[in-house]
């Protein structure tokens, strides 16, 4: 998925009050490419996070096609809510077409009671 280099850029920000705000995220490695913002102030995180995999037999070599992913963390840092979606124009898996795919996934990150 990752090609032999990866560039990651970012604008991080901290303040007196240790709270952290990252700007301007990107990422581009071989066929994966994402963008995004998060920051973490007192206490609550809020991240989202946009991307695309542009070729993904990098994962299945039974698989061809693109995908596009969106990542979402929101809430307490011990225990945010998550979702994430997944979405294809056109897929071909197993030599079978997969055509407008929309998965979408929910759940709370919390290591004593984890929900999805």
């Amino acid at each position: 998925m990752l090609g032999d280099t990866a560039k990651l850029s970012a604008a991080l920000k901290r303040d007196a009050n240790g709270n952290v705000n990252i700007d301007g995220l990107k990422l581009n490695s071989g066929a994966l490419s994402a963008d995004g913002q998060a920051s973490l102030a007192d206490g609550k995180l809020a991240a989202d996070v946009r991307g695309a995999l542009s070729d993904v037999s990098l994962l299945s070599k039974d698989a061809k096609g693109s995908i596009a992913f969106a990542l979402n963390a929101q809430g307490p840092v011990t225990a945010p809510d998550l979702s994430m979606t997944v979405n294809s124009d056109r897929l071909l898996v197993a030599a079978r077409e997969i055509t407008g795919l929309k998965l979408t996934a929910t759940g709370k990150a919390d290591a004593a009671n984890p929900a999805a």
